[in-house]
Protein backbone atom coordinates (compact mmCIF):
# COMPACT_ATOMS: atom_id res chain seq x y z
CA UNK A 1 0.00 0.00 0.00
CA UNK A 2 2.30 2.57 0.69
CA UNK A 3 4.89 1.44 -2.65
CA UNK A 4 1.28 2.38 -4.63
CA UNK A 5 1.26 5.60 -2.73
CA UNK A 6 4.50 6.33 -3.07
CA UNK A 7 4.69 5.58 -7.06
CA UNK A 8 1.07 7.39 -7.60
CA UNK A 9 2.71 10.50 -6.18
CA UNK A 10 5.51 10.44 -7.94
CA UNK A 11 3.80 10.26 -10.42
CA UNK A 12 1.48 12.84 -10.13
CA UNK A 13 4.65 15.40 -9.33
CA UNK A 14 6.64 14.24 -12.81
CA UNK A 15 3.52 14.83 -14.68
CA UNK A 16 2.02 17.78 -13.41
CA UNK A 17 3.04 21.46 -14.80
CA UNK A 18 4.23 23.94 -11.29
CA UNK A 19 3.95 27.09 -11.99
CA UNK A 20 6.75 29.34 -10.35
CA UNK A 21 3.95 31.70 -8.64
CA UNK A 22 5.59 32.35 -4.81
CA UNK A 23 9.25 31.04 -3.48
CA UNK A 24 9.44 30.91 0.47
CA UNK A 25 13.02 30.97 2.41
CA UNK A 26 13.96 30.08 5.45
CA UNK A 27 16.97 29.94 7.67
CA UNK A 28 18.12 29.22 11.41
CA UNK A 29 22.00 30.10 12.13
CA UNK A 30 23.37 29.32 15.82
CA UNK A 31 26.55 30.81 16.77
CA UNK A 32 28.38 29.21 20.31
CA UNK A 33 31.29 32.45 20.28
CA UNK A 34 31.83 32.04 24.28
CA UNK A 35 34.36 35.09 24.49
CA UNK A 36 34.29 37.81 26.93
CA UNK A 37 31.43 40.13 25.41
CA UNK A 38 29.10 37.77 23.44
CA UNK A 39 28.13 34.17 24.64
CA UNK A 40 25.64 32.82 21.80
CA UNK A 41 23.80 34.32 18.95
CA UNK A 42 20.75 33.19 17.95
CA UNK A 43 18.79 34.32 13.99
CA UNK A 44 16.14 33.21 12.82
CA UNK A 45 14.37 34.09 9.60
CA UNK A 46 11.46 33.58 7.19
CA UNK A 47 11.51 35.49 3.71
CA UNK A 48 8.45 34.89 1.16
CA UNK A 49 7.37 36.28 -1.95
CA UNK A 50 4.32 36.09 -4.20
CA UNK A 51 4.73 36.82 -7.98
CA UNK A 52 1.65 38.22 -9.72
CA UNK A 53 2.30 36.68 -13.13
CA UNK A 54 3.52 32.60 -13.45
CA UNK A 55 7.59 33.38 -14.08
CA UNK A 56 9.03 32.13 -17.35
CA UNK A 57 11.98 29.41 -16.36
CA UNK A 58 12.07 28.13 -20.08
CA UNK A 59 15.74 28.75 -21.28
CA UNK A 60 16.60 30.51 -18.10
CA UNK A 61 18.08 29.64 -14.73
CA UNK A 62 15.60 29.24 -11.75
CA UNK A 63 17.89 31.58 -9.50
CA UNK A 64 17.53 34.45 -11.99
CA UNK A 65 14.23 33.89 -13.88
CA UNK A 66 12.20 36.36 -11.64
CA UNK A 67 14.85 39.09 -12.04
CA UNK A 68 15.68 38.21 -15.95
CA UNK A 69 11.74 38.34 -16.61
CA UNK A 70 10.91 41.68 -14.32
CA UNK A 71 8.14 39.82 -13.10
CA UNK A 72 6.18 41.97 -10.31
CA UNK A 73 5.98 40.98 -6.93
CA UNK A 74 5.24 41.64 -3.06
CA UNK A 75 7.89 40.45 -0.61
CA UNK A 76 7.32 40.17 3.01
CA UNK A 77 10.50 38.85 5.19
CA UNK A 78 10.94 38.65 9.23
CA UNK A 79 13.96 38.42 11.19
CA UNK A 80 14.69 37.68 14.37
CA UNK A 81 17.84 37.90 16.52
CA UNK A 82 18.74 36.96 19.83
CA UNK A 83 21.93 37.62 21.57
CA UNK A 84 23.17 36.61 24.84
CA UNK A 85 26.40 37.55 26.95
CA UNK A 86 27.10 37.36 30.73
CA UNK A 87 26.15 41.10 30.94
CA UNK A 88 23.32 41.43 29.35
CA UNK A 89 21.05 39.80 26.42
CA UNK A 90 19.87 41.83 23.04
CA UNK A 91 16.72 40.56 20.98
CA UNK A 92 15.70 42.40 17.73
CA UNK A 93 13.24 42.12 15.48
CA UNK A 94 12.53 43.25 11.94
CA UNK A 95 10.00 42.98 9.48
CA UNK A 96 10.20 44.05 5.83
CA UNK A 97 7.65 44.50 3.07
CA UNK A 98 8.02 45.67 -0.44
CA UNK A 99 6.11 45.72 -3.65
CA UNK A 100 7.71 45.88 -7.22
CA UNK A 101 6.05 46.23 -10.39
CA UNK A 102 7.29 46.11 -14.25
Amino acid sequence: MKRTLLALGLAAIASSSFAYNAQLDGGFTYIDVNNNNVDTVTLTEIQGTFYFNPVATKNTPLNEAAFLGHNSNAYLGYNYIFTESPDFQILGRTLQAEGRTH
